[in-house]
């Protein structure tokens, strides 16, 4: 979640023009929110948890690698970091469901 702060701030950074930077950084604030409480849900052993995060990962993945149109395209360095933090996540999400990270939610039923 670390890396994800620099990733945001230049997404914010090159918004559309006039564009609200109170309102993104609620909008970013409550995303963040939403995902540490995931990662704690994990955390406890919630299975349902471990399945959302698997889940975000490939709608993340999805839209990481699909061209789409923004009215001032991602620079590199921000490229890099969604990447690093798409690997990252893909080994964690590798972690909870192979042995002995899967024996972790197997114990909580």
């Amino acid at each position: 979640m670390a890396l994800a702060v620099p990733a945001t701030l230049f997404s914010m950074m090159r918004g559309p023009e006039g564009g609200d930077t109170l309102a993104g950084a609620v909008i970013y604030g409550v995303l963040f929110a939403i995902n540490a409480w995931i990662n704690l849900m994990v955390y406890r052993g919630r299975n349902w948890a471990r399945i959302v995060t698997f889940v975000f990962l490939l709608i993340g993945a999805y839209y990481m690698f699909v061209p789409v149109e923004e009215p001032v395209p991602a620079g590199v360095i921000e490229w890099i970091i969604n990447l690093v933090c798409l690997v990252l996540e893909s080994v964690a999400v590798f972690w909870l469901f192979t042995q002995p990270g899967a024996a972790w939610f197997a114990r909580q039923r």
